[in-house]
């Protein structure tokens, strides 16, 4: 996206304002979100596999 020198980016055809330094912290809750998945996932395949 084309950030101006604030670092925000209006879009026009939905009317919302990007943030430059949102990306980062939605970058870190996506890492965290998606590692605790996995480890659930996991988890979970664990003690299906004891209880067969």
């Amino acid at each position: 996206m084309d950030y101006n020198s604030e670092g925000t980016y209006f879009d026009e055809n939905t009317l919302i304002v990007y943030n430059q330094q949102a990306l980062f912290v939605y970058g870190i809750m996506t890492f965290i979100l998606l590692t605790l998945t996995v480890l659930t996932t996991w988890k979970l395949k664990s003690i299906i596999k004891k209880k067969i």
